[in-house]
């Protein structure tokens, strides 16, 4: 089906851009048997990758540029591709969406770089947990959200995956954990998408139930504004107001304000989690880039009723 998006066609976009597929944990709802070593192809270079965002920019202006993967700091030449997006698009908002486990040593350099915002997974703060979740241990991360506070960044999130046998019961310490690290947590619903569709009937529970959750065991404020596609609230945790984002593409799809373009590290842009469709970059020049961009926003993305048999390590989610 078509879908119009005008109002997001109205602000800058949003560029979530995999640069690699590489990752270095086998999370079971992203990549059980460990993601590819770009199999297919190698990633584009830095120049390459630099050339198509800023025909991108120019067709249509972005506000931020989120790196991803795949686990984006297992890409070798990550701060040059960095700076390169620094000079390309200087206004954009630069952030990167890791799993943590490199952060202790890359934390300062990439701040030093030009990123100014840092989304870290983890889903468990229970180490066998995480070990059977993602075939490594629990202590890098730890010691890499202590870097990123550290080093200065003010604009720290936590994202956790929600999963009954996973998390089910760790949801007010994962917030006390985020506050204690001057982070937000932001719970996000399992999608049914790659290898998650089979986790997802038994796993799936909806951000509204968290909520409750959460408000049974602290003290309920109330809603904040919402911030991107997250709906945010104040809780009162232990004397503590602390900030809780969800993210529920499920269970209320943001489809009509979703700003979102997703470009993979060989070039190939998809508009939508849920598109059917995506688009080679490499050979486009800027004026097929434009007229490709002006046909999304005019609704011509094409939108699953289901949600597609694709592998998230590809196009970051």
């Amino acid at each position: 089906m078509d879908r119009t998006n005008s109002t997001a066609t109205s602000r800058p976009a949003y560029l979530r851009l995999s640069v690699t597929d590489r990752c270095n944990l086998r999370c079971r709802y992203c990549a059980p048997t460990g993601a590819s070593s770009e199999q297919a192809a190698p990633p584009l270079s830095n120049a390459d990758l630099v050339d198509i965002v800023a025909r991108i920019h120019r067709a249509r202006p972005l506000g931020k540029i989120r790196l991803t993967g795949g686990e984006p700091l297992m890409r070798p030449d990550l701060m040059g591709l960095v700076e390169l997006l620094r000079e390309a698009v200087p206004r954009a908002t630069l952030a990167v969406t890791t799993n943590g486990t490199s952060l202790a040593r890359l934390a300062e350099p990439l701040r030093a770089a030009g990123v100014s915002r840092l989304n870290i997974s983890l889903d468990t703060l229970d180490r066998a947990r995480f070990k059977r979740l993602t075939g490594a241990p629990l202590e890098p991360v730890i010691r890499g959200i202590a870097a990123s506070r550290d080093s200065g960044f003010k604009h720290l999130k936590i994202n956790a995956v929600l999963q009954r046998s996973v998390n089910g019961d760790e949801l007010p310490d994962l917030v006390r954990f985020a506050s204690h690290q001057g982070a937000e947590i932001r719970f996000i619903e399992l999608m049914p998408v790659g290898c998650a569709a089979s986790l997802y009937e038994e796993e799936h529970f909806s951000a509204a139930d968290a909520l409750d959750l959460l408000r049974r065991s602290s003290t309920y404020v109330g809603p904040l504004p919402s911030s991107g596609t997250a709906q945010r609230h104040l809780l009162m945790v232990r004397g503590r107001q602390v900030q809780v984002g969800f993210i529920s593409p499920v269970s209320h799809p943001f489809c009509s304000s979703c700003n979102r373009l997703r470009l993979d590290s060989r070039g190939r842009l998809t508009p939508c989690l849920r598109s059917t469709d995506s688009y080679d970059l490499t050979g486009a020049d800027a004026e097929q880039v434009a007229g490709l961009l002006a046909g999304l926003g005019r609704g011509t993305r094409r939108v699953a009723t289901a949600w597609p048999d694709r592998r998230m390590v590809a196009i970051g989610g």
